[in-house]
Parts: structure tokens; C-alpha cells; sequence
């Protein structure tokens, strides 16, 4: 009985709770930044497929740290002797995300 209650409740849970955070992961660190946001990009790509709602993307951005400005989403991660920034960005139109890209980068001494 116990069993069932357990798998009830996995079947309960949003997909978006197993889904692999979108800057970390075993492509968060690459030989070439071009690596990384391609690798950054797909997962962006599959998180958020054209025609997400833009109440959608933004939650799932503010759970994972970044910051929400106007078209876009942005977090830092500080290391030595770089900080690395990561972006999502996007058109809305009728509260849906459209032309979702991103960027990543780094800032560095």
C-alpha cells in the first residue's frame, strides 16, 4: 500500500522537478564557450519548445537563480578569474515565448 502511495506521488510531481538544471550539469564546463552554450542551448531549446508561455519560462528561470529583465534572463557565476554569465532571451508576443536564444559568456580580468 505504501508503494502506491509513493508512485502516486511521482506521478503527481511536475516533470520540471527531474528536468537537469539549465547552467549546470555535465555540459556547464567545456574546453570553448562555444561548446558550453551549445550545449547550454539545447537544453534551453528543450526546456522551453516554441509556443512555452512566457509565465512558464520565467518561473522556471527564477527557480534556477537568474534575474528577470526585459526580453531576457541573466545569471552570473562568479570563478576566477572570470565571471561567467549565462542568458536566456526571448520575444513575447501574446504571452507566449517566441525565438528563445541564448548566450553565454564571460567577463574576465
Amino acid at each position: 500500500m505504501r508503494l502506491n502511495r509513493v508512485i502516486l506521488f511521482a506521478l503527481l510531481l511536475p516533470t520540471a522537478a527531474w528536468a537537469e538544471p539549465l547552467i549546470s550539469g555535465p555540459s556547464a564546463e567545456g574546453p570553448t564557450f562555444e561548446s558550453v552554450e551549445e550545449a547550454f542551448r539545447a537544453r534551453v531549446t528543450e526546456a522551453f519548445p516554441e509556443g512555452t508561455p512566457l509565465a512558464d519560462v520565467t518561473a522556471r528561470l527564477t527557480d534556477e537563480g537568474f534575474t528577470i529583465l526585459d526580453g531576457y534572463a541573466e545569471i552570473e557565476t562568479p570563478r576566477f578569474p572570470c565571471d561567467i554569465i549565462w542568458r536566456v532571451l526571448w520575444v513575447e508576443k501574446d504571452g507566449i515565448a517566441t525565438g528563445i536564444d541564448v548566450v553565454h559568456g564571460g567577463i574576465c580580468l
